[in-house]
């Protein structure tokens, strides 16, 4: 088929030339003349540290032994966070009884406002919102302490009318008591009892 091609189309399929021969700079391996033959590592032997002057082998933990190495420290480090979380408890200040947390609030909501919409149950001891630290804006949800158990439980569930454009949800704390150490010191621990959830409207 090339052969019916014109001349400019068949020096493109012209080969390359060979790759001129140049001699090697050095000489092959084989070609080497080693003036003195292979021997073996006797003569060095002498040079080597020996083994009475050498220090005792030290063993390293294994794997298992590393893992519960790790786990009894945890524990002790959690006991250390108890004990001193139990020196710090004062229990004048009282339990989770007595608390909601009331979430999904408007931004522009005020302390205020949530005092007003729930001292209708009983008298309110103290309202925390929680702020961003570096903005220092709101986070869109609170915490309330009524002075008596009964108004809390008078809160929940929580009331149909909710804070514009977001509707409420409130949580009932409760408080669960949890025995510390053989010494039978006993400190309250919140936790969340959950309770009804009312969707945000489509806006």
């Amino acid at each position: 088929m090339t052969q019916f091609l014109p001349p400019n189309l068949l020096a493109l399929f012209a080969p390359r030339d060979p790759i001129p021969y140049l001699p090697p700079l050095e000489k092959l391996p084989h070609e080497k003349h080693h003036n003195q033959p292979y021997s073996g590592i006797a003569p060095y032997i002498r040079e080597f540290e020996d083994p009475r002057d050498a220090p005792p082998p030290t063993r390293a933990e294994t794997r298992e032994e590393r893992m519960e190495r790790k786990r009894r420290e945890k524990i002790e480090r959690r006991q250390q966070e108890v004990e001193s979380e139990l020196k710090m408890f004062a229990p004048s200040l009282g339990g989770g009884h007595t608390h909601i947390s009331s979430p999904r609030q408007n931004y522009d909501t005020t302390e205020s406002k949530l005092r007003r919409e729930f001292e209708v149950y009983g008298p309110i001891k103290r309202i925390y919102m929680v702020y961003n630290k570096r903005s220092g804006k709101p986070r869109g949800y609170a915490f309330i302490e009524y002075e008596h158990e009964r108004d809390m439980h008078c809160e929940y569930p929580p009331p149909q009318h909710p804070f514009p454009p977001y509707n409420r949800m409130s949580n009932l704390l409760t408080a669960t008591v949890r025995s510390l150490g053989p010494s039978g010191a006993r400190a309250p621990q919140v936790s969340t009892a959950g309770g009804r959830t009312y969707r945000r409207p489509r806006l």
